[in-house]
């Protein structure tokens, strides 16, 4: 899988109010990635992002990734790759997690959006 460090660390901050500071289950510090969206959640709260090159089924440690992210150039291409452990490779330097199989993480209820839309930001500011 291949994503700009720009969009992976915006990604990841927008489903940082998911991921729980202390849990009884650990797989909940960790970000699913599958079929095209990020996924984190707490048991009570799941939030799920639009990420097409999300084209792997794989766990990513929230809080290190991110981390990780503050001191790669954004406009970096990002390779992820899931074998035996997470490895994050880019053209100067590489980083590898423990693999934690995305089985253990609890499913999260499917929504289907009764109306979509989209809204320019400016419109809010009063």
């Amino acid at each position: 899988m291949q994503v700009q460090v720009q969009k992976l660390r915006e990604a990841m901050k927008l489903l940082e109010p998911a991921v729980p500071k202390k849990t009884t289950l650990p797989v909940l510090h960790n970000v699913l990635l599958k079929d095209g969206k990020a996924i984190a959640g707490n048991l009570e709260v799941f939030i799920f992002i639009d990420l097409p090159e999300a084209d792997i089924e794989c766990l990513i440690p929230h809080k290190p990734v991110l981390q990780l992210l503050k001191y790669v150039p954004g406009n970096e291409m990002l390779t992820i790759e899931a074998n035996g452990e997470i490895t994050f490779s880019w053209d100067g330097g590489k980083s590898s997690y423990p693999l934690v199989k995305s089985d253990n993480y609890p499913l999260s209820p499917e929504l289907v959006a009764k109306i979509e839309g989209t809204m320019d930001g400016n419109t809010l500011i009063a």
